[in-house]
């Protein structure tokens, strides 16, 4: 018994102009409401007459926190590392800005000290 294999070649497709036919090629669908940005809601007094204590407020993250919930009517004890930043706080605060604490959480005892005196500056005991 003997084997046959045969094997049709097809020419090669004509170039299509860009858009016609392809689903790759297709025009982009717009964008739903559901993918784009949902636009930044104004400041409220949400966290009004609330006390809070901010770590990392002197960078990044923790910076933006203190703004916000500034902005929200919170008043603020920031905490960080960098005493300069630290002092340019208030300018940017307000009246919301109660204490500044320059300290290294990661060393032993200063977490309970930022606690101790941002409670003592928030009026707590």
């Amino acid at each position: 018994p003997s084997l046959s294999l045969s094997l049709r070649l097809r020419p090669a497709p004509a170039p299509r102009p860009p858009g016609c036919g392809h689903a790759l090629a297709q025009a982009p669908r717009p964008r739903t409401n559901a993918s784009r940005p949902k636009p930044r809601p104004k400041p409220s007094t949400m966290l009004s007459g609330k006390a809070c204590i901010i770590t990392g407020a002197t960078s990044g993250i923790g910076r933006a926190t203190a703004r916000l919930f500034a902005a929200e009517g919170a008043r603020v004890v920031a905490v960080g590392r960098n005493q300069s930043a630290l002092d340019e706080l208030p300018g940017e605060l307000g009246e919301a800005f109660v204490l500044g604490i320059c300290a290294d959480l990661t060393e032993a005892g200063e977490p309970e000290r930022v606690v101790r005196e941002g409670v003592a500056a928030l009026g707590g005991r």
